[in-house]
């Protein structure tokens, strides 16, 4: 997220603010939203990718509406930049990969997981996984030490599982060498011989199996953690002390949301075509993962003691500082 970006977050917080501060004092300034039929506005930040389209379908369908709030997204928002955003103020929530929240935990900022949002899928085909050259001479996860894997972010739940499944086949973890690559430019490196893997999400890995000359090494997700949470909701320990009403709200909203974008997942998927210029066949044929706001604190749990093992984070995590149900 770029600083204009999150300076209009903080004017338009701001100005919130002032509103809210004019109202009348008395029986009015008591009224909850849903008695006074007002919506609270959210900020919220969103990755343009496949499986964020769970929020725009609750939107286009006025779940959020019911549950009364506005949403203000902010699209590209998460990532690094967006861990310090919610923690100051200039986005209520986020949805980021669980990773990311345990290590900006581990670093002292007071970021929360709220709900879940989406998890792999935990059997049978999968919605992540890791390609190599069918001529590679890679046949197992053992055989990626001493090896280039290609992944979008370095020290993420990506490269963690990819580490714990080498080790479950008798590698040395640290054996392993990872290099940064956008997803839409590995399958080209992969075919050069620039790296000797990739891990890919869906699209990218359907399309990469589509030439006979790649073959899918395993589902590391799966193979590691089945139903790793890719995504969860996440915010900051100051709003749930200063708002907790509104968490809860948001909390019960977001599960409304998420499963009945989970029961009408094809009506779901066909708005990807205008949420982030998918094909509409390509859209109708995605695999994806589920949508679910319940947390998997027992996959996040393991995701944290992979961490804590291979140094992602330094200290074991407090769940009473970290989970927030």
């Amino acid at each position: 997220m770029t600083r204009k970006s999150l300076s209009l977050l903080a004017t338009a917080a701001i100005a919130a603010l002032a509103l809210s501060a004019c109202g009348d004092s008395g029986d009015t300034a008591e009224s909850s939203p849903e008695e006074t039929g007002e919506l609270r506005t959210v900020n919220i930040g969103l990755m343009p990718i496949a499986p964020s389209v769970a929020v725009e379908y609750g939107i286009q369908k006025g779940i959020f509406e019911e549950h009364g709030f506005e949403l203000n997204v902010n699209p590209g928002a998460s990532g690094a930049a967006s861990l310090p955003a919610v923690v100051a103020g200039q986005l209520d929530f986020d949805i980021g990969n669980p990773m990311s929240v345990a290590i900006a935990n581990d670093q002292g900022m007071d970021i929360r997981i709220a709900a879940g949002f989406s998890n792999a899928i935990p059997e049978g085909d999968d919605i992540a996984g890791i390609i190599v050259r069918a001529d590679s001479g890679i046949e197992t996860y053992a055989d990626l030490e001493g090896k280039t894997t290609a992944v979008v972010s370095l020290q993420g739940h990506n490269t963690l599982t990819t580490q714990d499944v080498a080790e479950k086949d008798g590698a040395d973890p640290e054996g392993l060498d990872f290099t940064e690559l956008q997803f839409g430019d590995m399958t080209a490196q992969l075919e050069q011989g620039n790296v000797d893997a990739a891990f890919m999400p869906e699209p990218f890995l359907s399309r990469a199996l589509s030439d006979p000359a790649n073959e899918l090494l395993g589902y590391n997700f799966q193979d590691s953690i089945p139903g790793l949470p890719t995504l969860v909701t996440y915010t900051s320990g100051e709003l749930i002390e200063k708002d907790p009403e509104l968490v809860k709200d948001f909390q019960v909203a977001m599960e409304d949301v998420l499963t009945q974008a989970q029961e009408n997942k094809d009506e779901a998927l066909a708005m990807l075509t205008d949420f982030i210029d998918v094909p509409p066949e390509a859209a109708a044929n995605m695999r994806i993962e589920d949508w679910d706001a319940e947390i998997k604190r027992d996959e996040i749990d393991q995701l944290n003691e992979l961490a804590l093992k291979h140094d992602y984070i330094q200290n074991p995590i407090d769940p009473e500082g970290f989970y927030y149900e």
